[in-house]
């Protein structure tokens, strides 16, 4: 109680810049009070915050990793064309312009106003999209399975959704000394339900889901998933390559009738809602490799920064395993490898 009293003392102590501006006129989503749509760190004795970073637009999942790693997921609106999953690193802005208010010494008006182009320049860049509709809504706790549990799927970083009924998985990757990467679906079924808002891990090796129920997305009541262990192919890391991708999987596979398919295009980085696929163009594979769990993809077009890749595999299978459980995978290409 005394460190929440330290800790909303300090708060008060940070006056707002903007009082002069008339509140209709400000965004909707207007950092007004404090750090509003940053990370912060408070000191639980003292109750000192620190600002880490900037950036964020209605952020819901926080994470650090067993390695010390803090990521959080945001979600789909002005100024996001998709949900997204972030690494958040000390000083950065992460693209909501609207909390750059907050930040020491500035005097540039309403941050929103600036033009597109100069903000794009001062943000860093998302790890990866959460494609709208097509794999997240409205991202939720993210969570990293236990090494050495859940089978292929030890230390994935995991996370839910608010009305979808599905969990999503991140596969890292890094391009050009910059951490990208793919998401796709870890779990989908009916029986899980939407609101998945919360995760802890049992000792019994479970999954354990409290649910939230929002006026316009979710669910209530808690889920227990339990890892069964049962033998099946899945994907388990994804590289670029100059040529395309690299796709490992846990078991050894036949790349004998594998088709490839999907496309590729970018998002707006603007203040309107949302974003519409922006200049889609089809995903063509002219060779598939395929040396014991690895597959790799020779793509008929060049590789394209900037763009997230919807990439569907079909046909691949292993006589030990079976056919693959999910083969859509969402890769977003900031970077793409140098010639």
């Amino acid at each position: 109680m005394e460190s929440q009293k330290r800790f909303l003392s300090a708060l008060s102590k940070a006056l707002p810049i903007w009082q002069s501006v008339k509140r209709h006129q400000l965004p909707r989503m207007y950092a007004r009070v404090p750090y509003r749509g940053w990370v912060i760190k408070v000191n639980p004795e003292t109750g000192k915050v620190t600002p880490i970073a900037s950036g964020l637009r209605t952020p819901h999942g926080v994470h650090v990793t067993p390695k010390g790693d803090l990521y959080v997921n945001d979600n789909q609106g002005d100024w996001l064309g998709s949900s997204k999953l972030y690494k958040i690193e000390a000083g950065k802005f992460y693209g909501h312009p609207d909390s750059l208010i907050w930040t020491k010494g500035w005097d540039r008006g309403v941050p929103a106003d600036l033009p597109p182009a100069e903000l794009d320049k001062l943000r860093e860049k998302c790890v990866s999209f959460l494609p709208q509709g097509e794999l997240a809504n409205s991202p939720t706790q993210i969570l990293t399975l236990p090494e050495g549990q859940f089978g292929p799927y030890g230390g994935s970083l995991i996370m839910g959704d608010m009305n979808q009924d599905q969990l999503v998985r991140y596969l890292p990757d890094v391009v050009n000394g910059q951490q990208q990467g793919a998401v796709m679906k870890f779990l989908a079924h009916p029986q899980l339900g939407r609101g998945n808002a919360k995760m802890a891990l049992s000792n019994k090796n479970e999954l354990v889901i409290g649910k939230t129920h929002l006026s316009w997305a979710g669910a209530e009541g808690i889920t227990r998933l339990k890892y069964l262990d049962k033998p099946h192919l899945t994907i388990t890391g994804i590289e670029m390559t100059k040529e395309g991708f690299r796709i490992s999987l846990n078991g050894d596979a036949s790349a004998e009738g594998v088709k490839v398919s999907g496309n590729y295009y970018g998002l707006h980085y603007h203040k309107q809602y949302g974003s519409p696929k922006v200049d889609p163009q089809p995903v063509k594979a002219s060779k598939i490799r395929c040396e014991g769990n690895v597959i790799e993809l020779v793509l008929e077009q060049k590789l394209v920064a900037g763009k997230i890749y919807d990439i569907r595999l079909q046909g691949i299978t292993s006589s030990k395993l079976g056919d693959l459980v999910e083969g859509r995978i969402f890769y977003t290409a900031h970077e793409v490898p140098a010639e």
